[in-house]
């Protein structure tokens, strides 16, 4: 016999000092020495499987490049993707309305038998009771006590009785509530038994589900009102409903996995960069379109790193993905900017990968978003649950970026998804498939370039005293706006834009301005319709050199994208007077040189971080009366 000393100490350490110490100790004295020490990296904690279209979609953490082994650091040379492919058998509607009709059976005989435990409990008392009876009085009258077949009272026994050698297991009674015409097509695929148990597992689970939404009762108490079965109609549409939301991703441990599996994919850890996407490793392998027949496929994977010397890590996790007849993508997705965001719109799918046709109601969406210089999707939408509507804002976009957006398609939830959660094994090591999307629809490129002007400040007012007039107002409620501008004119005006009247009228036309302005109700307004003159702004092509801005050094104009600053420069051309050269931040204005002798009118808007300007809105202050 051959007996082997393991030594600790060699483990930790490789000094001189520690081998002569495990010599001392007996270690190695005898039997076969042990195997040297592998530099085995370490395991990746984690890993992520979902359906995109016909391909699985694996993430993870990428792995460090390098580890540490003793007293040296030991390089990682290429991640490994094992897969194992399984079949499986899928429940199909008629599968489920057969086996609900045995449940039905199933939980009629058990409530006839609970119905006849308690009327043999009832008939057994009744019986020990006339024998005490009957020996109380034969102990008076000096007799022999008598027995249950003196009596005639021998308990009653049926054919249905089950000896006890007959007793079943937990295995075999879950077997008997599959129809035995499903339970042979099972067997006759060559499905592994723990396969098979499995399904009957599901099948029980999604019968339990379908008896729920059909609302029969949870218990039976009266055994002459039965429950009825539901008409075809409804029967057929609950199946299908309950079997179109199963999940049938399992769980397998890490010893049967390596077992069975192989790797089919290796990636240097040098090349990894090109798969990293939002700070994870993603990995696409195809997977097919899934069979529409009764037994389908599924698959199962896991990554490890390996070192030089192809030593290979460990696995921690082992996920699972049976792919499903996604929906196909959707259609025309169109992207437009607004002041709260890009919102989008697309067409529905108008069936999934096996040529089903979909209503609305059975769809959601997920909205993914890319910068216009990545090539790459992230792994996670941008909302935070599918989305019921064919319609989505960003309002998490950056002005000033160019975007291309995503928008794929997918089962709406059922209840049957419950099932899986029902029928799971507390298997930490394995990680179930958490989404399944067809492929995606891509939008244009999209230039997220702010235009809009913020809405028109309020609760403008003026009060003069002497020469000094004060504004005060409020600001819109936007969070956007950088500050005001306050413009000023001798009123009257003719309009806006056209406030003084041609130079060759001039003289004629300030005798009657001046006449008119004598004459006028005292209570008239003297501001004129304000134009939005934001579209001004938001229509320029060609910007315009305003007071506030600061000229190129090339010579190629001013920073005015979109012509935001056209009004202020229209308004000044126009002939008002710009009394805020730069912004004010706050909601007051005092002008010191405003004549008492003179009517004026005053222009204020608000403009925000971007340089567009809101819309006008107009103050009189009129000329005090000499006395």
């Amino acid at each position: 016999m051959r007996t082997t000393l393991s030594c600790p100490y060699l483990v930790a350490s490789g000094t001189a000092a520690v081998w002569l110490a495990a010599l001392a100790l007996g270690c190695g004295a005898r039997g076969d020495p042990l195997p040297p020490l592998r530099p085995i990296p370490p395991a990746i904690p984690e890993l992520r499987t979902d359906q995109v279209g016909i391909e699985a979609i694996l993430s993870f953490a990428p792995p460090s490049g390098r580890f540490v082994f003793g007293n040296a650091e030991v390089e990682v040379e290429s991640v490994e993707l094992l897969m194992l492919a399984e079949r499986y058998p899928a429940i199909s509607p008629e599968m489920l309305a057969v086996a609900l009709d045995q449940e039905r059976v199933t939980r009629l005989r058990d409530a006839r038998e609970a119905t006849g435990r308690v009327r043999d409990d009832g008939r057994r008392r009744r019986i020990q009771e006339q024998l005490r009876v009957a020996s109380e009085r034969a102990l008076a009258a000096g007799e022999e006590p008598p027995t249950l077949e003196s009596l005639g009272l021998l308990p009653e026994t049926t054919e249905e009785e089950e000896e006890p050698g007959e007793a079943r297991t937990a295995e075999e009674l879950l077997l008997r509530k599959v129809p035995r015409n499903v339970l042979q097509e099972w067997r006759e695929a060559d499905l592994l038994p723990h396969m098979v148990l499995d399904a009957a597992r599901r099948l029980e689970a999604a019968v339990d589900l379908l008896w729920d939404e059909l609302g029969l009762p949870t218990a039976i108490v009266d055994l002459r009102q039965p429950p009825a079965m539901p008409e075809p109609v409804e029967l057929v549409a609950a199946a299908t409903h309950v079997a179109r939301g199963l999940a049938y991703e399992g769980s397998l441990d890490v010893v049967t996995f390596l077992e069975r599996a192989s790797v089919v994919a290796s990636f240097a850890y040098a090349d990894l960069a090109t798969e990293i996407v939002d700070g994870r490793m993603v990995i696409g392998r195809p997977v097919g379109i899934p069979s529409p027949g009764p037994i389908r496929t599924r698959y199962y994977f896991a990554v490890r790193v390996a070192s030089g010397g192809k030593y290979e890590g460990g696995i921690n996790v082992v996920a699972a993905l049976a792919p499903i007849a996604v929906p196909v993508a959707p259609s025309e997705t169109s992207a437009a900017v607004s002041p709260s965001g890009v919102t989008l719109h697309w067409l529905p799918p108008g069936g999934d990968l096996w040529g089903e046709l979909l209503a609305p109601e059975q769809l959601r969406y997920n909205v993914y978003r890319r910068r216009a210089d990545e090539t790459r999707f992230p792994s996670q939408p941008l909302n935070d649950e599918p989305l019921e509507t064919t319609t989505f804002t960003d309002t998490a976009m950056g002005w000033g970026d160019s975007y291309v957006y995503l928008v794929r398609a997918q089962n709406a939830p059922v209840a049957a998804r419950q099932a899986e959660a029902a029928i799971a094994q507390d298997d930490p090591g394995t990680a179930r498939s958490p989404r399944k999307e067809g492929a995606g629809d891509e939008s244009t490129e999209v230039d997220v370039v702010d235009t809009f002007p913020p809405e028109s400040i309020g609760g403008l007012e003026a009060t003069r005293a002497a020469n000094r007039v004060t504004l005060r107002w409020t600001s819109p409620l936007v969070s956007t706006v950088a500050g005001f501008r306050v413009y000023r004119h001798q009123a009257p005006v003719v309009s806006i834009l056209a406030p003084d009247p041609p130079a060759s009228s001039a003289e004629s036309a300030d005798a009657a301005a001046e006449a008119a302005l004598q004459d006028a109700d005292p209570d008239a307004d003297l501001c004129p319709a304000l134009p939005d003159l934001s579209i001004l702004a938001a229509s320029s092509e060609e910007p315009e050199a305003s007071p506030d801005s600061t000229p190129d050094t090339e010579g190629e104009g001013t920073r005015q994208p979109g012509g935001r600053w056209r009004q202020l420069n229209s308004l000044v051309g126009a002939g008002w007077d710009p009394l805020t050269p730069t912004l004010i931040t706050a909601q007051l204005y005092i002008d010191p040189v405003a004549a008492r002798a003179a009517s004026w009118l005053y222009l204020v808007s608000a403009v925000d971080e971007v340089g567009n300007e809101g819309p006008l809105a107009c103050v009189e202050v009129r000329a005090e009366q000499e006395p």
